[in-house]
């Protein structure tokens, strides 16, 4: 065989769609970086074209390889707060402390917006039935 590998092929010629072909004797071994193959028959050959028969759906690297992600950042370190001192002195002009939400949870509007939402189907379909 007088090609170099890897085989130009409709899907081109780029590092995507490698398509490597090695003879050995009779036998031919066809490879895509993911899967190699033996051609095992014929099914058409004319002098333009030739469609063989092979052991193992080719899977080309650029579709089926496994995809490298980035590492997720590592969670940053809790910083701890300053405790204050309480005193009779400072609590008279001190602001009282908000109480901090640690789960994450952000409140909802969802239930707020049903609401009026049904309120407002009702009038429409109160209206509707005076109307008529």
């Amino acid at each position: 065989m007088s090609k170099n590998n890897p085989v130009r092929t409709q899907a081109g010629t780029g590092f995507e769609y490698p398509l490597n072909i090695t003879t050995t004797g009779s036998s031919v071994n066809i490879s895509t970086g993911l899967v190699n193959t033996s051609i095992s028959g014929t099914v058409y050959s004319d002098n333009q074209i030739a469609i063989y028969k092979v052991n193992s759906v080719l899977q080309p690297y650029g579709v089926f390889a496994p995809k490298h992600h980035q590492p997720s950042p590592a969670p940053a370190p809790a910083q701890e707060k300053p405790t204050k001192e309480s005193s009779s002195s400072d609590s008279d002009d001190t602001t009282p402390d908000v109480a901090e939400v640690k789960s994450g949870a952000v409140p909802s509007l969802i239930p707020k917006i049903n609401a009026i939402v049904s309120i407002g189907v009702a009038v429409f379909a109160a209206a509707a039935l005076s109307f008529s």
